[in-house]
């Protein structure tokens, strides 16, 4: 397939986040690793890091997607890298504002329903709305929650899911072409908002690493 110049430089600087991302993947995780007794610490890295893992793998698979003109897959996937940068996010939101106040309130019950949590009967323990995840980077990046909805039309059976993706009215001739191949949406709808999840990822990612000493001695004072 063939692409303009302008979505070449897209998926060149896809690329490029990408090949960050995988640069920040650990091995392992090893708790004793940690200057600290308490366990808060060390779930603390495994949600940051297993995070890491899944929106390196959803963005590879995204971009392959995008390459291969399956427009509306990659903005599911697309989608999906979204609410993982989100949920990052939240968890910087949640460590800053247990280093501000000194205070670690609710934080635990937090990562144990981010890691082990889920929304359907059985579950262990229920997990966050996903939403509420996405409002609050929308805090931190006020397009979000909009870009959020756009992905979202992609995954509804909606005209951008739908009759947008997949087919082409050819009025005059009174015909229904359809395929993917004939889709009015284009790469330019999703493509630039994998960019700026990965490139949020990486920036929250990088902040919390900061945070994580802060967070340790308030922790260590606490038990």
């Amino acid at each position: 397939m063939n692409f303009s110049d302008k979505e070449t430089k897209r998926f060149d600087e896809a690329k490029d986040l990408l090949n960050k991302l995988k640069k920040l993947l650990p091995k392992l995780l090893f708790a004793g690793d940690i200057n600290s007794i308490s366990k808060l610490p060390f779930k603390v890295q495994s949600l940051q890091n297993v995070l890491l893992c899944r929106i390196v793998d959803f963005s590879d698979l995204a971009i392959d997607l995008f390459k291969s003109n399956r427009l509306a897959p990659a903005a599911l996937v697309t989608r999906g890298a979204f609410e993982t940068t989100a949920v990052l996010c939240s968890l910087h939101v949640k460590l800053k504002e247990v280093i501000e106040n000194k205070d670690l309130c609710n934080i635990d019950k937090y990562l144990m329903t981010s890691l082990f949590g889920g929304r359907v009967k059985g579950s262990p323990t229920k997990s966050e709305n996903i939403l509420d995840s996405i409002d609050r980077a929308t805090k931190e990046f006020e397009p979000y929650r909009e870009s959020y909805d756009e992905l979202c039309e992609y995954a509804h059976p909606n005209w951008t899911g739908v009759m947008g993706s997949y087919s082409w009215l050819d009025k005059p001739k009174h015909t229904l072409l359809l395929g993917r191949e004939h889709s009015k949406v284009g790469i330019m709808g999703a493509l630039p908002l994998l960019l700026i999840s990965m490139a949020l990822f990486i920036n929250y990612y990088n902040e919390i690493k900061k945070e994580l000493t802060a967070f340790i001695n308030i922790c260590e004072k606490k038990l």
